[in-house]
């Protein structure tokens, strides 16, 4: 793919009229993400990618989460006799 450069341009015009893959080219991940739904952020992201900048704070509170949506306190899940 030929680079595009042009001076003296806004950012915003430059990316103008380019292809979605050039208008990614030379950005920084988190300049990538910006405007994206938080799950077009995860798509095609390892599951280590996607954990990836969380604190174990946040971590553990996800998992917990996770864990009462399996496992709910209250046996809500258990099948009925």
């Amino acid at each position: 793919m030929a680079k595009r450069f042009i001076s003296g341009v806004k950012p915003e015009l430059r990316l103008a009229g380019l292809a979605p893959e050039e208008r990614l080219a030379g950005l920084a991940p988190e300049e990538r993400l910006a405007g994206l739904a938080p799950e077009e952020r995860l798509a095609g992201l390892t599951p280590e990618q996607r954990l990836a900048g969380f604190t174990p704070e946040e971590l553990q509170k996800y998992l917990d989460l996770m864990n009462q949506r399996t496992n709910p306190p209250n046996g809500e899940n258990q099948p009925k006799n």
